[in-house]
């Protein structure tokens, strides 16, 4: 598990980016008895401008990222090109105080645990493209549009659309400037592959 906090603007979490990670959630001590490890991303700080870019998610069941919560997070995560595959749970959840922009991710063989698991947002904002025509309404906010994510034999998680989340990375230049690959070239891997040693 990997998380960010703080209280105050002194413990700002800026420029930071994770990547090329392997996040293997299976484990016999799982918080839903199915195997898959349940605490896997969390960021709650009171300044955090974080990216997540080539990661690998794999048999985990929550929180694959969570973003803000409770107290007064202040959360920007940019969030692109990492794989999920053999999920059982949640997939985002979006808590209040945060806003997450999601590019070129890969859902394969992302399923729910139970209906529950099918909300990302829980009280925060966030623009997860999946069609060609919602990708276009990100030239205003970013510069350019938005890399569509890819869902493969997955369940029809509820993700969102909220352009004050888009809106929220304006001018931002770790974001405007970045260059997401199309969703469908990291479906079998990611660039520069994931984890310790490159697996």
């Amino acid at each position: 598990m990997i998380v960010s906090g703080g209280t105050s603007q002194a413990n700002a979490n800026t420029g930071i980016t994770i990547s090329n990670n392997l996040f293997m959630g299976k484990t016999k001590w799982s918080s839903r008895c199915n195997d898959r490890h349940y605490w896997t991303a969390l960021f709650s700080g009171a300044n955090d401008q974080i990216t997540m870019a080539r990661n690998c998610f794999d048999s985990t069941s929550g929180r694959n990222p969570k973003t803000g919560g409770s107290g007064n997070p202040k959360v920007l995560l940019h969030y692109y090109n990492n794989l999920h595959t053999n999920i059982e749970g949640e997939t985002f959840q979006v808590g209040q105080g945060s806003n997450l922009l999601a590019e070129g991710n890969v859902f394969k063989n992302a399923k729910i645990h139970n209906n529950g698991d099918l909300k990302t947002q829980f009280g925060g904002k966030s623009f997860v493209p999946f069609r060609p025509e919602d990708s276009t309404v990100c030239s205003q906010a970013i510069g350019r549009p938005c890399v569509i994510n890819l869902s493969l034999q997955s369940s029809k998680y509820n993700f969102a659309l909220e352009t004050q989340a888009l809106n929220s990375f304006k001018g931002r230049p770790e974001v405007t400037q970045s260059r997401p690959l199309p969703a469908a070239n990291i479906q079998n891997g990611v660039p520069g592959s994931c984890g310790v040693g490159h697996v």
